[in-house]
Parts: C-alpha cells; sequence; structure tokens
C-alpha cells in the first residue's frame, strides 16, 4: 500500500529523534537541545497522526484481516496527552521543571512512542 511507505518513513525519523531526546535526557547543557528535538518532532507527529488515522480508515474498510483501528487511535490520545504536558513545561522556561518532566513524561511518551510505532509495524507487515 502506497501510504504505509510513506508513514513507515515517518517512523524511522519519529524512532531515531527520540532515540536522541532519549540519550540527552538528564545530561548537563542539552535541555535547548532536547526543545529543539521535542519541537521538530511535534511539528511531524500531528501531520503523521492524521496520515495514519485516514489510512487506517482505509485498512480496515479495504482489509480482510481484522485491523484494530481504534486501538491505535486510543493510543493517539494517550500520546498527545504526554505531548500536551511536555509543551506546557517547555513554554514556561523552567530548566528545573523541564527536567521532572523529561524525566517523567518523557521517558513516558518515547516508551509508549516506541510500543506504539513497533504495533504499527507488525500490523503493517501483516498486510
Amino acid at each position: 500500500m502506497q501510504g504505509i511507505d510513506e508513514i513507515r518513513e515517518e517512523h524511522e525519523w519519529i524512532m531515531n529523534t527520540i532515540s536522541k531526546i532519549n540519550s540527552l535526557i538528564g545530561k548537563k547543557n542539552s535541555q535547548e537541545e532536547v526543545i529543539i528535538l521535542l519541537k521538530s518532532l511535534s511539528n511531524i507527529w500531528h501531520s503523521h497522526e492524521e496520515k495514519e488515522e485516514v489510512l487506517f480508515s482505509s485498512i480496515k474498510q479495504h482489509s480482510r484481516e481484522y485491523f484494530p483501528e481504534e486501538m491505535l487511535i486510543e493510543q493517539h490520545r494517550e500520546l498527545r496527552g504526554h505531548w500536551k504536558v511536555l509543551s506546557k513545561v517547555i513554554n514556561l522556561n523552567n530548566p528545573l521543571k523541564l527536567e521532572v518532566a523529561l524525566d517523567t513524561d518523557g521517558k513516558m511518551l518515547i516508551s509508549k512512542f516506541i510500543k506504539h510505532i513497533d504495533e504499527e509495524e507488525m500490523l503493517f507487515d501483516k498486510l
């Protein structure tokens, strides 16, 4: 499927970016770089999420196999919740609060991103 190739390329970019973010969490003098990476990821993620939801709907309509569209969309909602927390903290320009948010919501977001993308990739492999 044509849309899957584009989604997979974006998955690769997202995974590379979250790997960079993860490697910087907790390191001294890395907050500026983490903020830049988070903002870049945020820009890609929003359009990526929209593309996925259109693709998921199409797959569900045209596939004979079970496709868990609702589960994947619910995972998107969970990811947005962590984004919301991080976005608010980034805008506060408070290094201590950012450090705490990265250590909690940042790590949770990264973990959920990895799990979510892995699940999507396994589903795409089955199509």
